[in-house]
């Protein structure tokens, strides 16, 4: 649009002329209707109209007003970009750890829950012990009382059978060591001793004490020693000639005298018995 400088009558962009006044606008700029405040139907001035200032917004002469200061809505949109950031990582934050948090709980839940099975299972494991220990324990009671029982039948039996190796063979002896068993034959005490534990080796060693209690002196011509196993067979013997003992002497009345000999044991059991002959 060109506005006329005389009469200031509008007229189109390619007017050569004023549609009024006939005045030239050959050298009149084309302006936009934006740079015009419209007074009446068909006129328009070409300066744009004061801006009307506020109450609240004006100030005393020579002010700015803030909302016009340069740079001023740029910080706001700054500060307001950084809030917003900032809330978002608060946001995020709280949005990890509750994350963190629900898997930390659920983690704990699964941990108390295996743990109360392994609580369980060892209170199990502890009562199976308690019942193999009672379970041991009267096994071992059981096997006491068995034991007495097993040594009072042996006991019995061997005394039985002691019994009947004496009555199978009168004048047997039991042998027992170092203890000492006295036989009175013709008026004669013969002391038998059988050393300890000697007859391990199968060699059964023996001391024999003869104590002449007769009137008159003793010249026994010898002394036969047999040994018998817990059947009452005959595992060995041993025969003493006075005349080698004593080279010759005899036992006065009231003397006493001490040989040793040994008896060769066969292997068939162990010397239980033993029985002394006098000739």
């Amino acid at each position: 649009m060109k506005i006329c400088p005389s009469c200031n009558a509008s007229n189109d962009d390619n007017a050569t002329s004023c549609r009024e006044c006939d005045e030239s606008l050959a050298n009149i700029p084309t302006r936009r209707k934006s740079e015009f405040r419209l007074v009446g139907d068909d006129e328009a001035v070409g300066i744009p109209p004061p801006p009307v200032a506020r109450r609240s917004e004006a100030g005393p002469p020579g002010s700015i007003n803030p909302a016009q200061q340069p740079g001023r809505a740029g910080k706001g949109s700054n500060f307001l970009i950084v809030v917003l950031f900032v809330l978002v990582l608060a946001l995020s934050g709280a949005l990890a750890y509750l994350i963190l948090a629900q898997d930390a709980l659920k983690n704990k839940e699964d941990f108390d829950r295996e743990l109360a099975q392994i609580i369980s299972s060892q209170r199990e494991l502890e009562g199976k012990i308690e019942s193999l220990q009672a379970q041991r324990d009267q096994l071992v009671a059981d096997l006491s009382e068995k034991k007495k029982e097993y040594d009072r039948d042996m006991w019995a039996l061997q005394g039985r059978l002691t019994e009947l190796v004496k009555g199978k063979i009168p004048g047997t002896h039991s042998i027992e060591a170092n203890k000492v068993v006295t036989v009175i034959e013709q008026n004669t005490e013969y002391a038998v001793k059988i050393l300890r534990d000697s007859y391990e080796e199968n060699v059964l060693r023996y001391e024999i004490s003869i104590r002449n209690t007769q009137q008159t002196s003793l010249a026994p011509s010898s002394i036969e020693l047999i040994v018998f196993n817990e059947d009452g067979l005959q595992i060995g013997n041993s025969s003493i000639t006075m005349l080698d003992q004593f080279s010759g002497q005899q036992i006065s009345q009231g003397e006493a005298k001490v040989t040793l000999g040994s008896v060769r044991l066969m292997s068939l059991g162990k010397p239980r018995f033993f029985l002394l002959q006098i000739r």
